[in-house]
């Protein structure tokens, strides 16, 4: 867990209005006889208004695979906001799922599944029209599913909005970043930051000042680095290198050139609680007054 950045939950999309439940919706993509091809079974199971969940189900009708990336696009705007049983991530339209590790194997024949929730924008929730795996396209003839927006012509309840259950064993995860911080330290700068989740103890990273790397070699065993020498206030990005292939960068770190984060106190008026207990009145401190968390660091 990193010691700096407190965990942001994704929330779930609430319903605004009425909406019709669509239940069973289902696009099948089947690929083409080749070396590698695939086909992807896209079911909507339910739905309400401004969100919507998902069930995906990949078979493998090529060699055996050992990890995967099923990447597709939508078409309304349509955007991913909680997932199991795989890593999901969305630039504009484009979607990319990655497995979660423990169902990174999927022999020839063999199937791989997993399930996200999404907001639409209540007019059109057009299926995905195809589907590539580890960059070979499913190709095939698809009937993309589109849903009624929601009725306004009589007054009727708002429905509760309903969310997929991930099935018994899956891994609800946070939707969490690397959460890189840099913080000053004697003549150098302390750059921290996440393993994630879905991340193995074999990973190791690179760590790039500007659009320099300033490790020799990969950075095993550990998730920080003292970057010895370094002006205050430069700019980091880490990047894990999984197989010997290096990975996108990380956002920017956050940084903390004095070595610490000051908190403006606040302190509340005196007065009486609920239950008749009263409260001293606070001694008066300057408007100044701060307290000050001093950054420190650990190693996942």
């Amino acid at each position: 867990m990193h010691p700096f950045i407190p965990r942001r939950r994704t929330a779930l999309l609430a319903a605004a209005s009425a909406a019709t439940l669509l239940a069973g919706a289902l696009t099948t993509v089947t690929a083409a006889a080749a070396a590698t091809g695939c086909r992807v079974d896209y079911r909507i199971n339910n739905q309400w208004g401004g969100g919507f969940g998902a069930d995906v189900t990949v078979t493998n009708l090529g060699d055996p695979v050992n990890g995967w990336t099923l990447t597709w696009s939508y078409a309304a705007g349509q955007e991913v906001t909680q997932f199991w049983n795989a890593t999901v991530s969305q630039s504009g339209a484009q979607v990319t799922a990655r497995d979660a590790g423990y169902n990174a194997a999927i022999g020839t024949g063999g199937t791989a599944n997993f399930g996200f929730n999404a907001s639409w924008n209540d007019t059109s929730n057009p299926a995905p029209t195809s589907f590539a795996l580890n960059g070979a396209t499913c190709t095939g003839a698809t009937t993309p599913t589109s849903a009624p927006p929601p009725t306004s012509a009589s007054p009727t309840p708002t429905p509760t909005p309903t969310t997929t259950t991930p099935p018994a064993g899956a891994k609800q995860m946070e939707k969490l970043d690397r959460g890189l911080v840099s913080v000053r330290s004697g003549s150098g700068n302390l750059v921290s930051w996440r393993l994630l989740g879905t991340e193995t103890s074999g990973v190791t990273f690179n760590l790039y000042r500007g659009g320099t790397r300033v490790n020799g070699t990969p950075i095993a065993g550990a998730t920080s680095y003292l970057d010895s020498g370094a002006a205050a206030g430069s700019a980091y990005t880490v990047r894990a290198v999984v197989n010997g292939a290096e990975q996108a960068a990380s956002a920017p770190a956050l940084q903390f050139p004095n070595g610490y984060l000051d908190v403006p106190i606040q302190a509340p008026p005196g007065g009486t609680t609920p239950t008749g207990r009263r409260t001293p009145t606070p001694r008066t401190t300057p408007a100044s007054a701060t307290s000050t968390a001093t950054a420190a660091t650990s190693s996942c």
